[in-house]
């Protein structure tokens, strides 16, 4: 039961912490060309852009 809610807890939060991210970027648009060119390089989503 607990392992679930720390499953829970942990996916909340890094959808949290993802639109944080976007927004921040699509605030700073040098930045985001910034970082989607950084993402790219890590592979990091590589379907999203």
């Amino acid at each position: 039961m607990c392992f679930i809610l720390v499953i829970i807890f942990w996916v909340s939060f890094s959808a949290y912490l993802e639109g944080n991210a976007l927004g921040n970027l699509q605030q700073h648009s040098a930045n985001k060309r910034k970082a989607l060119n950084a993402a790219r390089i890590e592979g990091k989503y590589p379907n999203r852009f």
